[in-house]
């Protein structure tokens, strides 16, 4: 069975300052539900997974964790995810609530947005502005396919990893169906199309999240790298006496 874990991106570019001050509060965050749920438990929790290009962190429960302790604690994480997309209130008390809303508090014109995400949902948190455009609904779930390169596992036996978007190469978290992960053995660092449930904000058009993604739903595709182009190089020389490609060029400028 897949181990439980919780996620949180930070969209846009990250500073160090600014990712610090995430650490710190994600921190205090999975502290005070842990002692919301898991009542004189002392539960540690590990980076199984860090990545760029969205400043991502996945967290799992310590090798003393028993896995019913950490089941519970990401499910309260769950609840603070399920609160954040409907914009209501956070059912936890004032310790839970405080490092949730410091971390949205983070968003400062470099940061664009924030996102939590288990292996189930994921909510991503627009500043004020932003959300006053856009009303209730900040994304759109549809079925369909994203091209990119497989980079980034959480760790071995987990359902998560990342997929780096070809056309801007920001980060979209994936999430495999249960049973499927031996896909990945062949994928890592591969070009593919993975297809499944595709979540996108709904002001920039970008993917954020591909779930319910199938055995079938990885497909490595040929990489042909991006000066393969040369290969064309002569493949139709130019008639005798005709100007060169650059003059064509100059000439279609002017």
């Amino acid at each position: 069975m897949a181990e439980e874990t919780a996620t949180v991106a930070l969209n846009g570019s990250v500073f160090l300052d600014d990712f610090s001050k995430a650490i710190t509060h994600l921190q205090q965050l999975m502290s005070a539900l842990s002692a919301e749920v898991v009542s004189g438990a002392d539960i540690d929790w590990i980076v199984s997974g860090l990545e760029s290009g969205s400043a991502i962190v996945t967290l799992k429960g310590g090798p003393e964790v028993k896995p019913s302790q950490s089941k519970r604690v990401v499910g309260a994480f769950e609840k603070v995810v399920k609160a954040l997309q409907t914009k209501s209130e956070i059912p936890f008390g004032k310790k839970v609530a405080d490092p949730v809303h410091k971390l949205c508090g983070l968003m400062n014109g470099r940061i664009t947005s924030i996102r939590f995400e288990t292996r189930r949902l994921d909510a991503e948190v627009f500043s004020s502005h932003k959300q006053s455009i856009r009303g209730e609904s900040d994304s759109v779930n549809s079925f369909g396919a994203v091209r990119g390169r497989i980079q980034s596992l959480t760790s071995r036996g987990t359902l998560r990893f990342t997929l780096y978007d070809a056309e801007d190469d920001h980060a979209i978290s994936c999430y495999l169906r249960e049973g499927s992960e031996d896909v990945m053995r062949t994928a890592w660092g591969k070009l593919a199309f993975v297809e499944g449930i595709i979540r996108r904000d709904s002001g920039s058009g970008k993917v954020s999240t591909v779930r319910d993604v199938s055995q079938d739903g990885v497909q490595v595709v040929q990489d042909e790298g991006i000066y393969h182009w040369r290969d064309a190089i002569g493949c139709a020389p130019a008639v005798k006496g005709s100007i060169s490609a650059e003059e064509a060029v100059r000439r279609g400028r002017e």
